[in-house]
């Protein structure tokens, strides 16, 4: 538990995530994937049935838009064509379904300066649209996170909101809409959920700084991991989805000095 939170608080690993996972060989060693190519944020994934990997990348050679590289082997290749988003985006995130290799990313897009939230899957050609583009408006920009659920269905948490109290929003996809899981609105008076409990922790702008980390549990419950500097000093929460309600899974988690 003390290697656990270490993790936490120095590299923003979760414990949940790590738990989830089943990643417990603290004995391995990092080693460089890739080094150069185009500047910006960067998020990756690997389907274990090839061991190939995909990053996805704000591609400041294109514009600022989304591009994917995955690595097969000892090369980097284009998934489908490099700057694929219609509009800049912000610290895109990136998931596979470990079933049958289906690549999703998630990312805000600054449309006319208003922040919105795209889906995109690749269809083995091109990136295609998940539900309509820019289907939901966040007010801010920041890191949404994307995970894959039982169905194979994209689940994802974005930031909500430039103005006090702040917060997110979760919205899984059913394979026609996307569905807001989100308990109550954003702001609710007075907190009576975690996560209006975690938007009055927070202040102007507190959003941008969190970092979401959802995942999904063998019995279809959607758990989301959120660090954030207003939990404890760059702490760690954990909430539950399920059964159309939301509850915390013990108490915050406080992070380092």
């Amino acid at each position: 538990m003390i290697i656990l939170r270490y993790l936490a608080n120095k590299f923003k690993i979760l414990p949940l995530f790590l738990l989830l996972s089943g990643i417990y060989n603290f004995n391995a060693q990092w080693k460089v994937e890739t080094s150069g190519g185009s500047a910006g944020y960067r998020n990756a994934v690997r389907y274990n049935t090839t061991g190939d990997v995909y990053v996805v990348l704000q591609d400041a050679s294109n514009g600022y838009k989304a591009t994917v590289q995955k690595k097969n082997g000892a090369t980097w290749s284009i998934v489908g064509t490099a700057g694929f988003s219609t509009y800049m985006v912000y610290e895109p995130s990136i998931a596979v379904n470990q079933a049958n290799g289906d690549i999703y990313v998630t990312y805000i897009e600054s449309v006319s300066g208003v922040y919105k939230l795209s889906c995109n899957k690749f269809d083995g050609t091109s990136w295609v649209d998940v539900g309509p583009p820019e289907f939901l408006t966040t007010g801010a920009s920041g890191s949404p996170g994307i995970t894959i659920d039982n169905n194979g269905n994209p689940v994802i948490v974005t930031p909500w909101g430039n103005n006090s109290p702040s917060g997110f929003y979760v919205y899984q996809f059913d394979g026609t809409s996307w569905n807001n899981r989100t308990a109550n609105p954003p702001g609710a008076t007075p907190a009576t959920t975690p996560l209006d409990i975690l938007y009055q922790q927070g202040s102007r702008g507190a959003e941008q700084n969190n970092n979401y980390y959802p995942t999904v549990g063998a019995d279809g419950s959607i758990y989301v991991a959120v660090s954030s500097p207003y939990v404890g000093n760059d702490g760690v929460m954990v909430m539950k989805y399920s059964g159309g309600a939301w509850t915390q899974m013990g108490a915050n988690m406080p992070g380092g000095s």
